[in-house]
């Protein structure tokens, strides 16, 4: 191996073991404020020894692995200025908001980094000059480079065992959140049509969608023009090779029937003999009420029930945004306007609805003071009964 070539080896292997210990050993701070899960950040705030060590070791250890067993000062400093420019252009690629866009950075941000790459380049000078005295006393290059590949290759054996053997692996809260935005307004109306509850509605299309997602239906379609599949689309329909997503859901839920209740909660296994008639076979049929658990968490809802058989108001649990609370939801056809009270002052707010072009049920949003700590969103007026037309709310903490 020329020189040139194993100074780039082993500038190379330092600067892949640098950003390999970053990359397991990540934190957000001290650009914001580290958080419950960031065991990493909770030890390197602790001191000013404890940050400097984090953001200098790694780069100090692996530059003297470098170059070590380099006796020619010239070839360490190669060596050194790879790493350096190295190091730099990727601290730089990283914290340029041209490249890497993020959240707004005030400007002493900038100047903390600008000055951790330059005692950076203070390390490596360092380096430079006590190689002679520990650069045999540390792993050659060679060794270093393959402990780092091995090094490499347990950490993503590893990460895809943990996420393959993960419980919630195949019903996750991101993909569901994901598809609920996708196919919530097109499946409410579609469910109100057919007298389908529209939430155990919405999670059979999440997990048909989930289970036939948008490329393979794709592949379906081509397969069944060719006559050599028989179902496409969401809910596997038959009978022709070409159908929207729409045409889809419709058949689906057409092929349920009426399913709902008079208090509006339809019953787990109504919902179970229900899926079964989608997909036979009990795992199917778990996988659908999982996500309607999942879909269900903290939504409120009224017992009474309006004239299209669903909760007369529903309510989402309160989310802060900008020191205020934010709550959303729907209602039903015969409710014009609804009124949130403040149970402990009593003060009033009467948010606007909006309603959406082919849907029969209107949408609401309010934001509200943080100091109200208990919250009823009622129609206005006030409808009485044996069944509660109002939604208690309380903060989440």
């Amino acid at each position: 191996m020329t020189i040139w070539a194993d100074v780039l080896v082993r500038a190379s292997a330092a600067l892949a073991a640098i950003y390999l210990f970053y990359l397991a050993a990540s934190t957000k701070w001290p650009s914001s404020y580290y958080l419950l899960d960031d065991a990493i950040g909770a030890r390197v705030s602790k001191t000013t020894f404890s940050y400097l060590s984090f953001r200098f070791l790694p780069l100090f250890v692996a530059s003297l692995c470098a170059m070590g067993y380099l006796s020619n000062v010239t070839e360490r400093l190669a060596v050194a200025l790879c790493i350096g420019v190295g190091h730099l252009v990727i601290s730089v690629v990283r914290i340029n908001p041209y490249t890497n866009p993020g959240p707004r950075r005030e400007k002493s941000w900038y100047v903390l980094q600008a000055a951790v790459l330059l005692v950076s380049v203070c390390f490596l000078a360092i380096a430079v000059w006590l190689a002679p005295l520990f650069g045999t006393t540390l792993p050659q290059w060679r060794d270093f480079t393959t402990a780092i590949v091995t090094a490499l290759i347990v950490v993503c054996v590893g990460v895809f065992i943990q996420s393959a053997t993960s419980k919630d692996v195949a019903v996750n809260s991101n993909s569901i959140d994901l598809a609920r935005r996708r196919y919530k307004p097109m499946v409410d109306r579609l469910a109100l049509e057919h007298g389908v509850d529209r939430s155990f509605a919405l999670a059979l299309v999440i997990a048909e969608d989930l289970q036939r997602p948008r490329w393979f239906r794709v592949i379906e379609r081509r397969l069944a023009r060719a006559r050599l599949a028989r179902t496409v689309g969401v809910g596997q329909s038959t009978g022709q090779w070409f159908i929207t997503d729409e045409q889809g859901i419709a058949m689906l839920l057409s092929s349920i029937g009426s399913l709902s209740s008079a208090d509006g909660d339809v019953s787990r296994a109504k919902m179970a003999a229900a899926a079964e008639k989608c997909n036979e076979g009990d795992g199917y049929v778990e996988f659908v009420l999982r996500i309607h658990g999942l879909l269900e968490q903290g939504i409120y809802r009224t017992s009474l029930l309006d004239t299209d058989g669903n909760p007369l108001i529903t309510a989402s649990p309160l989310s802060l945004l900008r020191g205020e609370w934010v709550v959303s939801g729907d209602v039903g056809p015969s409710v014009h306007a609804i009124t949130i009270v403040n149970n402990t002052t009593r003060e009033i707010r009467s948010p606007a609805l909006h309603s959406a072009p082919g849907l029969t049920r209107t949408s609401w949003s309010a934001t509200l003071p943080v100091e109200w700590t208990s919250i009823t969103v009622l129609p206005d007026p006030h409808v009485t009964g044996d069944y509660r037309s109002e939604v208690a709310l309380w903060p989440p903490y």
